[in-house]
């Protein structure tokens, strides 16, 4: 039996959310899923970590907060992981914004 990904989860993992959406709208399954790596830093180490992540989960890791809110209002569930990652996608923001500013020294 071979293995079929739903494209829409391929394109999550991308970042093409417009291709997502797309396909959503079109009636594409929100709860689609792709197994995949991920990049995390742990204790200074990079390591990746291989789970199954939801086109909303792609979203919220990619901090694309117009994709999570158009995945939910079509029924996608908001887990605990999902919020985690937008609110460490607020943090990256705020501290992006203040390193711009030129508070930040080295």
């Amino acid at each position: 039996m071979q293995n079929k990904e739903a494209p829409s989860a391929i394109a999550a993992e991308h970042g093409h959310f417009h291709v997502v959406k797309f396909l959503v709208a079109h009636g594409a399954n929100v709860h689609s899923k792709r197994v995949s790596c991920l990049p995390i830093q742990l204790f200074c180490s990079l390591i990746e970590l291989q789970r199954e992540l939801s086109l909303v989960q792609w979203a919220a890791y990619r901090c694309d907060a117009e994709a999570v809110q158009y995945l939910v209002s079509y029924g996608a569930e908001a887990d605990l992981n999902v919020k985690a990652l937008v609110k460490q996608c607020a943090v990256r923001v705020e501290f992006s914004q203040f390193a711009r500013s030129g508070s930040l020294t080295a």
